[in-house]
């Protein structure tokens, strides 16, 4: 048998016990290694049900919290519900992600608020990281001026030629101090946060003209 085939034969033992001799033997290599780290219960996977138990009892708390009565709940429809399960099947995923999962949901369950709640929602939280999805709050702000946050692209030009020396430069930090990003990182995100359309970026435009 070849190497690549004992990796897959005991991957198998992975998913009973990643302790297993075996199992440690096949970790020593590039493969056993991206096999032991990709099972299921590494990723604390768990099934669809367990998944579904877990979002009818918070989803339901949040209701009672926010005083919404029996009458005025429906069921969601599959567009949201579907990716909902699938992100909470995931143990790990990051508690502020699930958060806005269940705002969405909770959202279409509330026959008054439904309409406000479109399927793309969901598509949209499955693309933001941890330090994105802190932001969504600010963006909901009523005032203007919590919603901005001053951006500056620093370039060198000579000749016909532009370097970008630095992506954005911030005088703050967006995300917040305890969970600063790279300056990379931040760069991608904001970036990110334009190509999902919860931002937008106003070029020349100074944070006195609001």
């Amino acid at each position: 048998m070849s190497d690549g085939g004992k990796a897959v034969a005991v991957s198998g033992l992975a998913y009973k016990d990643v302790a297993h001799p075996a199992a440690r033997e096949v970790g020593k290599t590039v493969a056993g290694a991206v096999h032991l780290l990709l099972t299921p219960i590494n990723f604390g996977i768990r099934t669809a049900q367990a998944a579904l138990d877990d979002i009818l009892e918070k989803v339901s708390h949040r209701l009672d919290q926010d005083g919404v009565p029996a009458d005025r709940i429906q069921s969601p429809p599959t567009e949201i519900i579907a990716p909902v399960i699938r992100a909470f099947q995931y143990e790990r995923q990051d508690p502020t992600i699930r958060d806005l999962y269940l705002n969405l949901l909770a959202t279409a369950m509330h026959t008054d608020q439904a309409t406000s709640a479109h399927p793309a929602f969901a598509d949209v939280i499955g693309q933001l990281s941890p330090a994105e999805a802190k932001l969504v709050p600010k963006f909901a702000s009523a005032e203007p001026r919590e919603r901005m946050f001053p951006l500056a692209r620093i370039v060198h030009t000579a000749g016909s030629r532009t370097w970008v020396l630095s992506p954005y430069s911030v005088d703050f930090n967006p995300f917040g101090d305890e969970m600063a990003p790279p300056v990379s990182l931040a760069a991608a995100s904001i970036d990110n946060l334009v190509r999902v359309g919860l931002a937008r970026i106003n070029q020349g435009q100074s944070m006195d003209d609001f």
